[in-house]
């Protein structure tokens, strides 16, 4: 990822508890995340407590609940360009809502191995999703 993605864009992967394998992309990457090692966000910002529990959350969420609007909604939210899924993902994460990301129409896998995927993110496309929903809504 360091040799192939230009500038910073921000990426999304699992966030847990301390003292396990989370923020391992952001950490040897220097990519910014949706949330970094979140015991160490907690020291650091100790007036932001409500803010970091919510993002922690919504993180979990992103790998557990296999709805698109949801995961359209939290990609655009924080402005995320690539989506991880690995070890922890899969670890943590729901078969459901891992395999939903396949058919989600605002990603497109860029890397795949037997053990990961990397997502890229199309804003434009994610985008047409709200106004779609919105139009369907009136």
């Amino acid at each position: 990822l360091r040799e192939s993605i230009a500038g910073s864009p921000t990426i999304v992967e699992w966030t847990g508890d301390s003292y396990d394998w989370n923020s391992r992309i952001s950490i040897h990457t220097g990519l910014p995340s949706v949330l970094g090692w979140s015991s160490h966000q907690r020291q650091q910002r100790l007036g932001y407590q409500t803010i970091i529990s919510q993002r922690k959350r919504e993180v979990q969420d992103f790998y557990r609940i296999p709805d698109h609007n949801f995961t359209t909604s939290f990609l655009l939210a924080y402005n995320v360009k690539y989506v991880i899924v690995g070890s922890q993902e899969r670890r943590f994460g729901t078969e459901e809502a891992l395999s939903s990301l396949d058919t989600h129409p605002g990603l497109h896998i860029i890397f795949e191995d037997a053990a990961s995927k990397v997502y890229s993110v199309t804003h434009d496309a994610l985008w047409a999703l709200i106004e779609e929903e919105s139009l369907a809504s009136k």
